[in-house]
């Protein structure tokens, strides 16, 4: 959470765990879903800096090092409302749904659902400016920014 606050400061963003896969509904997987709000993709650099950190946060975690082996990291830029609201969904579902008293107590009290950033309606002229102050922020040639969202440049 700090290091894509550093990153990007205006950030908003929501969080939560899941405890179990999808195949599996009995088997212990733990992994962190991540929706963040924002109007382009994330620059491949940030990410790889990103996916870094989380592996350092994972090794400092557990205690374990984890040498050369891939840390599995998942990133897509979704830009359809109905994409957006199923991915919301989607990380919402509960995922603990076969009842385990061990790992129940251990979870009480526990924040699964963490929220960061502004969360207000903003005009269409606000995201509008906000997009335009990000993108003279970037590291990105705006042509990229331009195909990226299908429009030749």
């Amino acid at each position: 959470k700090r290091k894509l606050k550093r990153t990007y400061p205006d950030l908003r963003a929501i969080t939560r765990w899941h405890w179990f896969g999808d195949s599996d509904l009995s088997k212990f997987h733990p992994h962190l879903n991540i929706l963040v709000d924002v109007l382009q993709k994330i620059p491949g650099e940030d990410l790889e800096e990103l996916k870094r950190y989380y592996k350092e946060l994972l090794e400092r975690i557990s205690g374990v090092n984890i040498g050369n082996k891939k840390i599995d990291v998942y990133y897509q830029y979704l830009k359809t409302k109905g994409r957006i609201i199923h991915a919301v969904k989607y990380i919402m579902r509960p995922t603990f749904l076969i009842y385990q008293r061990d790992l129940a107590e251990k979870l009480k009290g526990f924040r699964n659902n963490v929220y960061w950033g502004k969360w207000r309606d903003q005009t269409y002229e606000e995201i509008e400016r906000e997009a335009i102050r990000r993108e003279a922020d970037t590291k990105i040639k705006p042509e990229i920014v331009l195909l990226s969202n299908k429009i030749c440049p």
